[in-house]
């Protein structure tokens, strides 16, 4: 049977806006404050996603849509390198595309795309005056940010996809991102969240190997967790990545290969798989070559803040009613199959879930509660989906 890979869960923050990078923080997140901050509340990494529209133009001492279109967009990778501790503490520096439709009303969703690096530092060859294209208002959608992350070798996260400020939420011009965050800092996971987790389902479904992401969007680094709707805390929601050892290149591999589990502060799901009758071990965003019948054991381990259920959910091909376009912005109707599950109870848990697989569904798992759309809730994660073939 198989063992465990080898390798580690680390924890972090992927959308985080810094003191002189983002233009809407307080005067003490500077990119050292945040770390100091990450590092007390367990986590080991950070990402940078200062907005694209104030990045270049913070420096002219003025309102930063007086200058559009100003780069560096990376304006802290050297400062981030600095605070690094290897093996203990990674900090990397990325972008959040930003465009909006109107600066004088409340406009219609474009989108906000978080820009992360992939293995290999690809935005050190950016050169420090490049600029991505946010503006002028109305004339650059959502899907853009997407092409122009992709082009300078990023990988790009849609960022609250859905979300109570309408103007923030993604537009749906372009389904060529690499992941959706389905968990956006706010109080707790709300139905904002659950709209993204179904988005998320409805693009493994429509066979986009899609990857989740949970991130605070924090703006002031000392605020203690929760923190408020528009104020969310640092590591209020967070991203599990599995990789060989902690470094910037095993953190940046192991977002873009997939192995990802979305969750909040209190709750925490780790996920590896294996087949019966072979050797080999699968992390979420694998694919699984397998006959149908086949069984796929899971090997959960994580923490509960309360009783809850572990489950193992699935999605073939084609199951999703998909209205998002950029002229309906609806939402997709989806769900998901629940083909294992166990309840546990508060506290630590280490178990198996065996599943009879399917060729052509995608198979993930979820530490859930009870949920009502309209209910802020908390504890929960879940993991990205593995592909069975």
């Amino acid at each position: 049977m198989p063992v465990a890979p080898a390798g580690r869960w680390v924890d972090g923050d992927v959308h985080v806006h810094s003191t002189g990078g983002s233009n809407d923080t307080d005067s003490s997140s500077f990119p050292a404050d945040l770390a100091a901050v990450a590092r007390t509340r367990g986590l080991d990494f950070l990402i940078l996603t200062d907005h694209s529209n104030a990045t270049g133009g913070l420096g002219f001492g003025d309102d930063v849509e007086n200058h559009p279109n100003v780069g560096p967009e990376f304006p802290y990778r050297d400062t981030v390198a600095a605070l690094s501790v290897p093996g203990e503490f990674v900090m990397l520096d990325g972008n959040e595309i930003s465009p909006i439709e109107s600066l004088t009303t409340i406009g219609r969703p474009r989108g906000h795309v978080g820009c992360l690096p992939k293995p290999g530092d690809p935005f050190r060859d950016a050169g420090t005056s490049f600029a991505f294209i946010d503006r002028p208002p109305g004339a650059i959608p959502g899907g853009d940010g997407v092409k122009s992350c992709h082009s300078i070798g990023g990988f790009a996260v849609i960022n609250h996809p859905f979300t109570f400020a309408t103007w923030t939420a993604y537009d749906w011009t372009s389904f060529e991102y690499d992941a959706i965050e389905v968990w956006n800092g706010g109080l707790e996971f709300d139905a904002w969240d659950l709209k993204g987790m179904q988005a998320w389902w409805c693009d493994r479904a429509l066979g986009r190997t899609v990857a989740p992401i949970g991130a605070s969007d924090c703006h002031r680094a000392h605020l203690d967790p929760p923190g408020t709707l528009t104020d969310p805390a640092l590591g209020v929601a967070r991203t599990l990545v599995f990789v060989p050892e902690l470094s910037a290149e095993g953190v940046t591999a192991g977002i873009a290969a997939g192995r990802t589990v979305a969750h909040d502060w209190v709750g925490r799901l780790e996920v590896w798989a294996g087949l019966e009758g072979t050797t080999r071990a699968y992390l979420p965003g694998d694919r699984v070559k397998a006959p149908a019948g086949a069984t796929l054991r899971f090997h959960l381990r994580g923490h509960a803040d309360r009783a809850a259920q572990v489950q193992v959910l699935s999605v073939g091909a084609g199951e999703c009613v998909d209205h998002r376009t950029d002229a309906t912005l609806g939402e997709p109707e989806v769900k998901p199959r629940r083909d294992a599950y166990a309840l546990i109870e508060q506290g630590d848990f280490e178990l198996t879930l065996d599943v009879a697989v399917e060729p052509g569904r995608d198979y993930a798992v979820r530490l859930w509660h009870p949920l009502d759309d309209d209910k802020f809730q908390r504890g929960l994660a879940l993991s990205n989906a593995l592909r069975v073939e």
